[in-house]
């Protein structure tokens, strides 16, 4: 059923899927995300290891994280261009697990990390603002006002991450 509902401002924190809302209000809505995707595993490290963490970067210069969490650790995040059907292709590739199982091996190699190792996976989705210049997306957080979209007073926040969540409400309120 259709409702009607008056507001001063709206703000579209919809993640993934602004896109998707700003087109269900406005069709022609210009594309505002592009999908990065973080794939994780989850291991049991040797004992010794259980209550150490390590933060540092891939071979490639990525961020690349080994933390403890109720005695065993999880590896990640991948980063790479999602393209998918976020609502049902967001898994961890046999892939990626097998690159994190060998980025974990090459950090640690006395460790021997297997494929078998891997006690259950994740993945997610991080909305980056969209730039057809950068295929992976702008990485820093971008407040875009809907107007030129045919949604006056409307807001949609992009590549804002949960860890910034404080800074991010006190931006929209500002706005």
């Amino acid at each position: 059923q259709a409702a009607r509902v008056e507001a001063k401002a709206i703000v579209n924190a919809a993640g993934i899927w602004i896109d998707g809302v700003n087109r269900l209000a406005e069709p022609s809505a210009a594309r505002r995300i592009t999908g990065t995707k973080g794939s994780h595993i989850m291991v049991q490290l040797p004992p010794e290891c259980r209550t150490f963490g390590i933060i540092t970067s891939y071979r490639d210069g990525n961020p690349f994280y080994i933390y403890p969490w109720r005695g065993m650790h999880y590896i990640g995040p991948t980063d790479t261009l999602f393209e998918g059907n976020v609502n049902e292709d967001v898994v961890a590739t046999e892939d990626e697990i097998a690159f994190l199982i060998g980025e974990a091996n090459h950090l640690l190699p006395s460790v021997n990390l297997k494929r078998t190792d891997v006690l259950f996976t994740w993945a997610g989705v991080r909305p980056q603002t969209y730039d057809p210049e950068i295929p992976m997306g702008r990485r820093w957080r971008h407040m875009h006002d809907m107007t030129e979209d045919g949604m006056p007073n409307v807001f949609a926040m992009t590549a804002g991450p949960v860890t910034t969540h404080r800074s991010a409400g006190i931006q929209l309120a500002a706005r």
